[in-house]
């Protein structure tokens, strides 16, 4: 005996419709776990000035821990600490303006921009020298006066003696770089260790202070 068929309805929320085939669908999909969007990452240098300001203030701030630590190893005291710090700020301000001022000359002719760069490179590394040395004068040698110094300048085989050790120094000091070696120490003794040796030390020091990092220590003078 043959009979209709008979739909049967599906249990439902209480007060509510049965859920469609879609509503079912839709809830399946909103019960799968979600991940936070990923946004892609750019080049480092597509923002020029993030990279410039992340990369300035990571040298200036290695430059200040490294000098900082070189002066604590050597017992130099907390002035060389105050020493370092200027020299910083003082590093760190002038290639920001020297950043500006290249801005402007990206856009000229090749010849001007890499004349004036030249200039005011130039500009910048004797200011920089005159302010450390008078930091270094102030704070780190304040009121060192060698005795002595217009007398021994006068004396001619002292000024062939100074070149002589300077020129040993310019001659080794590429083989020493080369050869991995963290620094090079110059001794200079006379009898007291007061006024010869001090002089040739300070001679040599304002000589090579401009190209390279010099720590000068007076034993005799610091006891």
């Amino acid at each position: 005996m043959a009979t209709d068929p008979v739909p049967i309805p599906l249990p439902g929320p209480p007060g509510g419709n049965a859920p469609s085939a879609g509503s079912v669908v839709a809830a399946a999909a909103d019960d799968q776990p979600r991940f936070p969007a990923q946004l892609p990452r750019e080049p480092f240098f597509d923002d020029k000035n993030r990279a410039f300001w992340f990369l300035q203030s990571v040298g200036w701030g290695g430059y200040f821990v490294l000098r900082t630590l070189s002066g604590v190893a050597n017992a130099f005291g907390f002035a060389f600490v105050i020493h370092t710090l200027l020299l910083t700020a003082t590093g760190y301000s002038m290639t920001l303006l020297m950043a500006a001022m290249f801005r402007r000359l990206i856009r000229l002719k090749p010849i001007i921009t890499w004349a004036v760069t030249i200039v005011v490179v130039l500009i910048a590394s004797a200011c920089f020298s005159a302010i450390e040395t008078w930091s270094h004068a102030t704070f780190v040698r304040p009121g060192l006066r060698p005795q002595g110094i217009e007398f021994l300048s006068a004396i001619r085989e002292v000024d062939r003696m100074f070149e002589d050790i300077r020129k040993f120094v310019n001659d080794w000091m590429p083989c020493f770089i080369r050869d991995n070696r963290n620094y090079l120490t110059v001794a200079i003794g006379c009898t007291g260790g007061r006024h010869r040796s001090v002089y040739f030390a300070e001679r040599l020091a304002h000589h090579f202070m401009p190209t390279s990092q010099v720590l000068v220590r007076h034993r005799e003078l610091d006891s």
